[in-house]
């Protein structure tokens, strides 16, 4: 992914330098490396926020939510799972049953004595922002201390 980055750095395709920055938070966070995972996914997201790209967005979001749920934030997981639906649904792409399954065990499993409303209620809040709301608190997020 570094030098996939490196690469397109060098031809100049910033879109590809941003899903590169999602790619190696995902692998951060796979190796346990939250704080690492979170500067990538910050680029990533500031990227996409000028790009506007929904469907790449939909998939940091769910990426974010996974790191949230990993370090115990159940609070930002669903609200970052729930902006995830709400750009399925505007792009009109539903998440594959195997995504949607590791996100419910995930996302549920980060705060297991939450309440199913308690749950209902934050995802929706995720729901609610719009396409740059949802991204500046997700920029906000992962530029946050853990």
């Amino acid at each position: 992914f570094e030098e996939a980055m490196r690469l397109n750095r060098e031809v100049g395709d910033s879109w590809m330098v941003a899903i590169s920055h999602n790619n190696l938070g995902n692998a951060n966070r796979g190796l346990g490396d939250s704080a690492t995972a979170r500067q990538h996914y910050a680029e990533s997201a500031a990227a996409y926020l000028i790009y506007g790209d929904r469907w790449a967005t939909a998939f940091l979001f769910e990426d974010i939510a996974l790191l949230a749920a990993t370090e115990g934030d159940a609070t930002a997981a669903l609200e970052h799972h729930g902006a995830a639906d709400r750009l399925r649904d505007v792009i009109e792409a539903p998440r594959a049953a195997a995504l949607e399954d590791v996100l419910r065990d995930k996302v549920a499993n980060a705060d297991p004595t939450l309440l199913n409303e308690a749950r209902d209620a934050i995802r929706h809040r995720g729901r609610t922002r719009d396409f740059d709301a949802a991204i500046n608190a997700a920029i906000e997020f992962c530029r946050s201390a853990n």
